[in-house]
């Protein structure tokens, strides 16, 4: 599902909610508007309670300390991405911060510039996209630069098309913010 994912249930619970509640004020009581609430409310907790540390944990055993691969379906990656990279890839993550590690930001930088070495090496032909304020680090956004070229990555400033819903985290610079997709060739390249 991904965060992108949950941000569509989210807002589709928000929109179930204010029909139910317009529908019982009008004297419209059937439970297809109660199970229109229930089934987003439901994702949503799946999200939270089994596939976001689902996806914590198998990070965490790749060796990878900074950062998170959300699981997402390749389909949902393609919507989100279009045509803006060539197809052909086996899986898809979305690439999160993990939120747990703090420490001095040039050190966090080069934890994150080995995870996504490590990213790089253990899954060619997995699409991996991003949403992100800080920078990538120079290593990576080298390949990412080469990639481009191949129309395998793209890097542009941006958000996804999906809005973030409101009670769902802090706020983004949105000058600062990017988004970007990497199809990982780590044999062809």
């Amino acid at each position: 599902m991904g965060i992108k994912g949950r941000d569509v249930f989210l807002w589709w619970a928000y929109a179930a909610a204010t029909l139910m509640f317009l529908a019982f004020a009008l004297g419209y009581r059937h439970s297809l508007w109660l199970w229109g609430f229930l089934i987003p409310c439901f994702a949503f907790a799946w999200f939270h309670l089994v596939q976001l540390p689902r996806a914590t944990k198998m990070t965490k055993k790749l060796g990878i300390k900074t950062l998170v691969l959300l699981p997402i379906h390749p389909k949902w990656a393609r919507v989100l991405v279009g045509n803006k990279i060539k197809t052909g890839e086996k899986g898809a993550f979305e690439v999160h911060l993990n939120l747990n590690v703090k420490g001095d930001p040039f050190e966090l930088m080069k934890k994150i510039d080995h995870d996504l070495m490590v990213v790089q090496a253990r899954f060619s032909g997995y699409l991996f996209i991003w949403e992100t304020e800080i920078p990538v680090p120079g290593q990576y956004r080298k390949l990412i630069q080469d990639l481009s070229k191949k129309e395998y990555a793209f890097w542009e400033k941006g958000q996804w098309p999906i809005p973030r819903p409101p009670l769902t985290g802090r706020k983004t610079n949105k000058q600062h913010n990017r988004v970007g997709a990497v199809l990982n060739l780590k044999a062809e390249v």
